[in-house]
């Protein structure tokens, strides 16, 4: 189950959406150790699709639709203990989203021998602590 939000402007045309779902991700102990956590699997929202229109990319509508994600994912964390926001990406976006602060978990859940999805992880309180800065 997953929440889509439309990102649309004043004359109604969709410029992107965004869907947030659920999510709970495994770390590695030394993922863990380095933040304090005590459990392998910590609670997360997932953006689970994220599309910008063509004819927009480049103009910061995919980073405003993230940003929104992070907002999101702070007021649920406030109710219910959200660690991180993750997302699923192909090779060819990690730069993209690692630029956003999103980082590869060194576990990941999928292992094809072709176009396998990367999982990625933004830990919302760091991620917020620097924003303040």
């Amino acid at each position: 189950m997953s929440r889509t939000y439309l990102f649309v402007d004043e004359d109604g045309k969709l410029l992107a959406y965004l869907s947030l779902c659920n999510d709970a991700i495994r770390l590695e102990f030394e993922e863990r150790d380095n933040m304090s956590l005590p459990y392998a699997t910590i609670p997360a929202m997932k953006v689970a699709r994220l599309a910008v229109d063509i004819t927009k990319r480049g103009m910061g509508t995919g980073y405003y639709a993230l940003q929104f994600a992070v907002y999101v994912a702070q007021a649920v964390r406030d109710y219910s203990g959200v660690v991180f926001l993750t997302l699923d990406c192909y090779g060819h976006r990690v730069s993209y989203y690692e630029r956003f602060v999103f980082r590869r978990n060194l576990y990941q859940p999928v292992l094809l021998d072709y176009d396998s999805p990367v999982s990625m992880r933004l830990w919302i309180d760091e991620y917020l602590a620097g924003q303040s800065q």
